[in-house]
């Protein structure tokens, strides 16, 4: 009876509908027996004794920010957006070799400058840290950011990669945040409907209802550790190949030679015929053009000024500094002059408002920053830039900040 059934069955609405839901159903049920799981939060123990609260979780999480935390409305909330110039480490060191517990954090040490220079003792800084972050990740962090409340928002402009347009986002990595928070704002539906895939849709909208797609990346690491002899093969990746073109070099000077220069990696190469990474950032600030329109890369940085400003939120940009090695050559200084000369422009448009853009860096607090050996853009020691920022952010919270203004009533 069954199989005859089968075989004269024929596909229905009414069916798809009935497939849906007992779809739906067991993905329900099977979400209610994974266990309690701690968050799984990447520089959690870098940050131990500090004022510094980590928001963003590991990298394959498709609800990027952690659940657990929202900041005490009486303390000073500086929410910092950051890349990886946020992140020191030693010479010799490396992001892949280096584990997170070992990050030496920049924001850190502005954040002690806060509190011992300028007295605020009760401060907590959400800290949206993540590496490799891009144009339009850069603005879906700052939206984020915006659920709790901050006093002050601050971010970096990354002098490499800011206008680069060729990596404007990570796209397999937090475009299930972007579906959730793009669809607010109208002039952001362009970029999302462009870079947004069908998948992530339904990570934003299913994530929030069934636990067994919400805590996925977590209950794929608690099987993998708590039965890894057994699932081993099943559940990790293989190891990536290296690209080959001539030298073996990875996926970002890969396509960085390809889109930029024309398959020549010949300017990437040193005397010894390997690529460093100060001659990579030659190159990727050397094609930047800030100036480019119809660029989601330029795009993202104008409309996250203009959303933030919407906000009412006080915001301090500032550029990033580079090393006098980059700087000593022409081209790569006639770039970042450019840059210069285009935030300055945008400062001028926001006048007025609550932003506060650093265009660069002043001379006497940049020549106190050791920059780290063959990357001249990552800092081994940050000098005095701590105290230029934190007395930067300090003043504007002075100007806008009612917390401040209250104590200094009282």
């Amino acid at each position: 009876m069954f199989i005859e059934r089968l075989t004269y069955y024929k596909p229905s609405w009414a069916g798809i509908a009935r497939i849906g839901i007992w779809c739906v159903l067991f993905l329900y049920l099977f979400g209610k027996f994974i266990p309690p799981l701690p968050d799984d939060m990447p520089l959690d123990k870098a940050v131990l004794g500090s004022p510094i609260v980590p928001m963003l979780t590991i990298m394959d999480d498709s609800r990027t920010v952690r659940e657990d935390y929202m900041p005490d409305p009486k303390d000073v909330s500086v929410a910092w957006l950051s890349d990886s110039s946020g992140v020191m480490l030693d010479h010799g060191k490396t992001f892949e070799t280096t584990p997170d517990a070992e990050y030496r954090l920049f924001v850190t040490k502005a954040a002690e400058r806060l509190q011992k220079n300028h007295g605020l003792k009760k401060l907590n800084v959400p800290l949206f840290l993540r590496l490799s972050s891009r144009p339009v990740e850069t603005l879906a962090f700052s939206l984020l950011s915006l659920r709790y409340k901050p006093d002050i928002i601050v971010l970096p402009v990354n002098t490499v990669w800011s206008f680069s347009h060729y990596q404007i986002a990570n796209r397999d990595k937090t475009m299930p945040l972007v579906a959730g928070l793009f669809w607010r704002y109208p002039r952001l539906w362009p970029m999302m409907f462009s870079l947004v895939a069908p998948m992530n849709y339904l990570w934003a909208l299913a994530g929030t209802h069934l636990d067994i797609i919400k805590y996925a990346s977590q209950f794929k690491g608690y099987l993998q550790q708590s039965y890894a002899s057994t699932l081993e093969a099943a559940l990790l990746p293989s190891a990536p190949q290296d690209i080959k073109l001539d030298i073996n070099i990875s996926n970002i000077p890969y396509w960085i030679v390809m889109n930029m220069m024309n398959g020549d990696a010949t300017p990437l190469k040193n005397e010894q015929d390997k690529v460093t990474t100060t001659l990579l950032y030659h190159q990727v600030i050397q094609h930047n053009n800030p100036y480019m329109t119809d660029s989601f890369a330029t795009d993202a940085f104008r409309d996250m000024l203009d959303l933030l400003n919407q906000s009412g939120v006080p915001v301090l940009v500032y550029r990033w500094p580079i090393s006098d090695t980059l700087l000593s050559e022409p081209k790569t200084r006639a770039k970042v002059d450019e840059l210069t000369a285009m935030l300055e422009k945008e400062q001028e448009r926001l006048k007025g408002t609550k932003i506060k853009i650093i265009s660069h860096i002043p001379e006497n607090i940049r020549k106190t920053v050791e920059f780290r050996k063959s990357d001249d853009y990552h800092i081994h020691n940050e000098g005095k830039l701590d105290d230029f920022l934190a007395r930067e952010i300090w003043l504007m919270l002075k100007q806008h900040s009612p917390k401040l203004k209250e104590k200094a009533n009282d």
